[in-house]
């Protein structure tokens, strides 16, 4: 079961009609969701500590060319950022 706050993203993302998925695989590791939108597959990751520029699993993923990820989130205690393609939220 996930945090409070994987939960209300969960929410918030499925009211937008987003099609959400868990990953978990030996070889990367675990996302908080694959979200399908439309043609695009986008990756969530939600981080609560201060450490959030630290997803290992997230990396790796992002760096099979062949699936083909067109964008990757975290949310968290940060500001709005892009930084290496990855977009972090509030």
């Amino acid at each position: 079961m996930g945090s409070i706050l994987e939960n209300v993203i969960a929410q918030q993302l499925k009211s937008n009609g987003l099609q959400l998925h868990y990953f978990d695989a030996k070889k990367y590791g675990e996302l908080d969701f694959v979200v399908q939108n439309g043609l695009r597959i986008e990756l969530v990751e939600v981080k609560s500590g201060n450490d959030c520029k630290k997803h290992s699993a997230l990396n790796k993923i992002r760096r099979v060319e062949a699936w083909n990820i067109q964008r990757s989130y975290v949310f968290c205690k940060g500001n709005t950022e892009l930084e290496n393609g990855v977009i972090y939220l509030p």
